[in-house]
């Protein structure tokens, strides 16, 4: 009996044991989060805590001291997301500078949610500094912040402002938007009964970027004081104008009681909702924001602000196309009605009575940006009205990650509004009717039943029209008249370096190490004898180059661009005095050109398409905060060559094929005459090739290629000709190169080239391959291609 006793009483205690046990690891408990920001230059943040059980693992940022966690992070890779196990010193790399660039503040707080399917638990880090800037506050000189500010503070403090401007924090969050077709309009027939969003009809659209988010009341407001500032627009009885009695932009809180920016004493504020859409905002007074934000930024205005016109060859911000809308808001989803299928959750967007806890206030019931992101919310973060405590979202954003393209408030299109225009549209990028006196709203609204936030759905208002409930998102293009043999690079990690230890000898491909890169754009192919020619032409018009005994160097006597048939025989353009000319070979890599003359070329193309140059042309500081053409750095070259494969040795595998390549034995017709053995772009297409199409040298009447396109679309990554690379070469420099974007040493004597050429053999082709030469070399085996960065 004891025994038995003694049993039962073990039995009970380990029962309760159990329970209390698994009660205890119901909660998914995180703790010790730390934070901080590498100092190598790469401006990755470490994040890293521990975890008590397996669940999802999410992160918030908040930049005032955790008082709301609207930072609009989102480039988290590590333990982070869903199916992460428990352990300690978990850890979560957070790349910041590419979704806060040029951001510093101290007052940083980050956020780890865990979420088991069951319970949620919340820890916090300590407070943590940014700084993503690309200098330092001031040269040697600390800002004295004790509260005595004297005279050398501020001025330091007014230079760092100064530096800072146009304000960061106007920079949109962008989304790539790959090309593509889609079936465009109502696919259940269910619209408003006016047959406005029928026939479904194949549209296609080219890449863009769009933002991530609707513009905010802070960013409006920065616009407003800004414009004010400049003498462009003008406040009467508290609406915004164009200056000298044009068109109405905006309303302020005094002409409107629902507007969130209030005008007193000549400044324009944030009432609240500093995070939420601006609204009250007329489509003039959108297109304007979007010029200031192009001149913000150093790309070339799209809108002509007296006519309304928009010009789509321009590359700085606009309005989306209503095409271009519909195609990002059903985020790769075929035929379905919203944005991320067939229903819409209560909590997953803002729409009339779905419940939100904004609801319980004044109007308009706008959420913040970005609200709906699958977080759980609690009223102390985000000040709501009402008594709800907490707010669990599900996630709202769509298949290319982007938020609040149903509810919230309705957007709009550049479009001029024709109820019949989808039976007249036409295929490639429709851009809506010539005239017309409404604008296309899309999207829906906070207040709309869900009906009006299905993804066809076209709403239309006169454009000068600034209610409550409409606001916008900007997008910036992609292709332009002159770059449409570019290709979108989407962003990733790979493993830069020989990953079969067959380099030179002398270590200079390894180790091997992760690394990476941004999103970008780059030429399909090298830049051509034609080309080059176009520039050398129009620079010798703008008195920017001079020619001296057949070669061009930059005017005054500068750096040496390019070599003339005159100075050296394998040249194919020439120089007569007055004109430059190709002599041979329009569509083969331009080859007598130097590093100098590359990044000169890339000045002027972006110039010709209305972005910010790069390049300085004293100094050749190549500036990769300005959005325009530039040459690659090795890292964004090898990627690229890789064309998503990983560890291989060539673009198209571990093997190539003699009629894939130009290489010094691969039997191609070019071989069999004189030098350079350049092949024309692109060539290698897996084409049927023949002499009548192409005047090659020798007897042979015919050449069967076999497609060299790698699997980003890029022709002659492999030989043809060494490509010019932005970075400086330091053989060693893979040994401490940083994780993210690497750009080079920061000074050198040899600039890198990559890529083999058609005097080179199989080895000089890899992928991995490595080589150098003196920015002024000139010959027949080197040419170059462009990036356009998209970041």
């Amino acid at each position: 009996m004891r025994k038995t006793g003694i049993f039962v009483i073990v039995l009970v205690f380990l029962i309760l044991a159990e329970s209390t046990f698994a009660q205890m690891k119901m909660v998914p408990v995180v703790s010790n989060v730390t934070v901080s920001q590498r100092g190598d230059g790469s401006k990755l943040v470490d994040i890293r805590y521990d975890l008590a059980d397996a669940c999802a693992v999410s992160v918030s940022v908040s930049d005032n001291h955790g008082f709301t966690w609207m930072v609009p992070a989102v480039s988290f890779f590590g333990d982070v997301g869903a199916g992460i196990g428990a352990g300690l010193n978990k850890h979560i790399i957070w790349n910041c500078q590419r979704d806060l660039p040029r951001i510093y503040g101290t007052s940083y707080k980050s956020r780890i949610t865990a979420d088991d399917g069951q319970d949620c638990y919340q820890a916090e880090s300590p407070t943590f500094t940014i700084d993503n800037r690309d200098n330092a506050w001031s040269q040697g000189a600390d800002i004295n912040l004790d509260g005595k500010v004297n005279l050398l503070d501020w001025v330091i403090l007014a230079k760092f402002w100064l530096q800072l401007k146009p304000p960061i924090s106007s920079e949109p969050n962008m989304v790539l938007i790959p090309a593509g077709e889609f079936a465009m309009g109502d696919h259940f027939d269910e619209g408003f009964g006016d047959n406005r969003e029928l026939p479904v009809h194949d549209v296609y659209v080219d890449s863009f970027l769009m933002s991530r988010f609707q513009v905010t009341n802070h960013q409006y407001c920065l616009f407003l004081n800004d414009a004010l500032t400049q003498d462009q627009i003008e406040i009467n009885n508290g609406v915004v104008y164009r200056i000298n009695g044009g068109e109405s932009y905006f309303s302020t809180n005094q002409a409107d009681s629902t507007s969130g920016i209030d005008f007193d004493s000549g400044v324009f504020t944030v009432l609240d909702r500093v995070r939420h859409p601006v609204v009250c905002v007329s489509w003039y007074g959108a297109a304007a924001y979007c010029n200031w934000l192009s001149q913000q930024h150093g790309y070339q205005t799209c809108y002509d602000l007296s006519s309304g016109m928009c010009d789509f060859s321009r590359g700085g911000y606009r309005l989306p196309t209503e095409a271009e809308w519909e195609y990002a808001a059903r985020g790769g989803l075929a035929g379905q009605r919203y944005p991320w299928g067939e229903t819409i959750l209560a909590n997953q967007a803002n729409y009339g009575s779905s419940g939100d806890p904004y609801e319980a206030g004044d109007q308009p019931w706008t959420t913040p940006v970005g609200f709906f992101d699958g977080s759980f919310h609690q009223k102390s973060d985000f000040n709501w009205p009402g008594a709800a405590a907490s707010y669990q979202t599900a996630n709202g954003a769509n298949g290319f990650g982007l938020y609040d393209m149903a509810g919230n408030v309705w957007e709009w299109c550049n479009d001029w509004y024709a109820a019949l225009y989808y039976t007249t549209s036409p295929y490639d990028n429709p851009r809506g009717s010539d005239t017309g006196s409404e604008r296309v709203l899309r999207g829906g609204k906070w207040s709309n039943q869900i009906l009006n936030c299905r993804v066809s759905t076209r709403n239309n208002v006169n454009p000068s029209v600034d209610n409550f409930y409409l606001g916008f998102r900007v997008v910036r293009n992609l292709t332009t008249s002159s770059n449409e043999n570019l290709v979108t690079i989407n962003g990733g990690e790979f493993a830069m370096g020989d990953h079969f230890d067959e380099g030179f000898g002398d270590n200079r491909e390894l180790p091997v190490h992760d690394v990476y890169v941004d999103s970008f754009m780059m030429g399909r192919f090298e830049v051509t004898n034609q080309q080059y020619c176009r520039y050398l032409n129009d620079a010798l018009s703008q008195n920017q180059i001079e020619v001296i005994e057949g070669v061009v160097y930059a005017i005054g006597g500068g750096d040496p661009y390019f070599s003339t048939c005159e100075s050296y025989s394998d040249s194919n353009i020439s120089f007569n005095g007055s004109v430059f000319q190709v002599t041979s070979r329009a569509n083969h890599p331009v080859v007598a050109v130097s590093w100098f003359g590359a990044a000169a070329y890339c000045n002027w193309r972006s110039q010709q398409e209305g972005f910010d140059t790069c390049y300085n042309l004293s100094t050749w500081e190549c500036d990769f905060d300005k959005a325009g053409y530039r040459l690659p750095t090795e890292a964004e070259w090898e990627y690229a060559a890789r064309g998503g494969l990983a560890g291989k040795r060539y673009p198209c595998g571990d093997a190539i094929i003699a009629n894939q390549v130009n290489y010094v034995t691969s039997g191609d017709p070019y071989d069999t005459g004189g030098q350079p053995w350049t092949t024309p772009v692109g060539f290698y297409d897996g084409s049927l090739r023949t002499k009548s199409q192409f005047n090659w040298p020798g007897s042979a009447d015919s050449y069967q290629t076999t497609n060299g396109q790698n699997g980003f679309g890029l022709h002659d990554m492999a030989g043809n000709v060494w490509e010019w690379c932005n970075d400086w070469y330091d053989k060693t420099y893979y040994s401490a190169s940083p994780y993210s974007n690497p750009t080079g040493p920061a000074s050198g004597l040899y600039r890198h080239i990559r890529g083999g050429n058609c005097s080179g053999t199989e080895y000089n082709c890899r992928v991995a391959c490595r080589d150098y030469y003196t920015p002024t070399v000139r010959d027949n085996i080197t040419g170059f291609r462009l990036v356009l960065d998209l970041n």
